[in-house]
């Protein structure tokens, strides 16, 4: 069976039908022309920007962890990492060199068992540890609540918002790896700026995608997203969620479109809406683009790497970039992409920003660190007399691992 897959006609046939659907997904109709010719209107273009063109500095945030490390009985442990570098871009040095930036390096293990109760309890303790401070602060800390309000008509109280949080099951690994990463790395640069660190630029490996804001429960990670944004705005940090990942359909189209106007390398493009674009793009459909209170730019660093999403808070967008003047407009844009560009030349990470890279690497744990650990927790256990064989993974024991 291990390698008949990819002999059998059945599934070659399966293959075949799965690409031509996608194939189909991504043909575009009349509509989708015209709309995609209306986007040239959201287009910009830069220059490479191999020196600053000013001092500036620009952190970056990433998350890891182990889901689970440890199992005993219907108990679940998981670990969770995370960690903020700062750079500073200097002239005319033209390179990045490292900041420290106290209490950007976190390290937490929470423990779940099966019952309710119990495991809301020791999520709510988990939440307030990774964001230091206490979940009511955090959600009296962001504008989620009024965002809430303006897109549902539904005011909430932090004390209701808590009893509507979202806890997934001590089982449910997947869906608790999701939370966990995206809520550690977000609060590890609230932790950052607390602390007093300012940089020009924070930059997360993530979206500012709200899943659930407009439905009626919540998740940690959308209040804690929401708290970095409004203490990003109060700290003056410019705090942008990149991903690799930009979720836009017809981008082989768009992207000759760009070409076509001129660009082959360094653009972006901005989303448009509504009330800041005149329209949005049908072809987004259902998509949470632009996310709830933010703007989104597609944008290409350099020519070997593919398009990467950028979200920003609105209200950050609106007293920074958004302007009357166009050419001053198209300045402030250019001049966030350029500096970009330039935190994006280290030859490991060429055409993505150095700053979250760094942090990944030194953030993500090797199998041999989780081992021992894994080792470490079991041997702590053994020593107040629970029982080694219990922690024992029976899918490794036998052979399905």
């Amino acid at each position: 069976m291990r390698f008949d897959l990819h002999f059998r006609r059945d599934v070659i046939n399966k293959i075949e039908n799965v690409v031509s659907d996608i194939k189909d997904w991504n043909q575009e109709t009349a509509a989708d022309v015209s709309e995609i010719e209306k986007m040239g209107d959201f287009v910009g273009f830069f220059e490479h920007c191999a020196t600053p063109d000013r001092p500036f500095s620009i952190g970056g945030a990433d998350g890891s962890g182990e889901f689970p490390i440890a199992t005993y009985g219907d108990s679940y442990v998981y670990l969770v990492t995370a960690l903020t570098k700062v750079f500073k871009a200097s002239v005319p040095e033209c390179r990045l060199r490292e900041i420290d930036v106290p209490s950007s390096n976190m390290a937490e293990l929470l423990w779940v068992p099966e019952d309710k109760k119990e495991r809301d309890k020791r999520y709510d303790q988990f939440f307030s540890n990774l964001a230091g401070m206490p979940l009511r602060e955090l959600i009296t800390s962001s504008d989620y609540i009024n965002l809430r309000r303006d897109y549902t008509g539904r005011l909430t109280t932090p004390e209701e918002l808590i009893d509507l949080m979202i806890r997934p099951a001590a089982h449910d690994a997947s869906n608790v790896r999701i939370q966990l990463m995206t809520a550690a790395e977000v609060c590890t640069i609230i932790r950052a700026l607390k602390s007093g660190t300012a940089p020009t630029y924070m930059l997360a490996d993530t979206t500012l995608t709200l899943p659930v804001i407009q439905q009626w429960g919540c998740l940690f990670f959308e209040l804690a997203k929401r708290c970095c944004c409004k203490l990003a705005r109060e700290s003056g940090v410019a705090f942008f969620a990149i991903s690799k990942s930009h979720n836009i359909p017809h981008m082989d189209q768009l992207a000759e479109m760009i070409k076509e106007k001129g660009g082959t390398e360094h653009w972006y493009m901005r989303i448009p809406t509504e009330k800041f674009g005149g329209f949005r793009p049908e072809f987004l459909g259902a998509r949470g683009i632009p996310p709830v209170g933010g703007i989104t730019y597609i944008f290409r660093l350099h020519r070997t790497t593919p398009p990467m999403r950028l979200d920003m808070d609105i209200e950050y967008w609106k007293k920074n970039i958004n302007s009357p003047d166009k050419e001053l407009m198209l300045q402030r844009e250019r001049q966030i992409f350029r500096d970009l560009d330039f935190a994006s030349h280290d030859q490991r990470s060429y055409g993505y920003p150095y700053p979250i890279k760094a942090s990944h690497n030194h953030v993500s744990l090797t199998q041999a660190e989780k081992a021992a650990l894994r080792g470490q927790i079991i041997d702590a256990a053994e020593r107040i007399g629970l029982k080694r064989r219990n922690f024992m993974d029976a899918s490794m024991l036998t052979g399905h691992r």
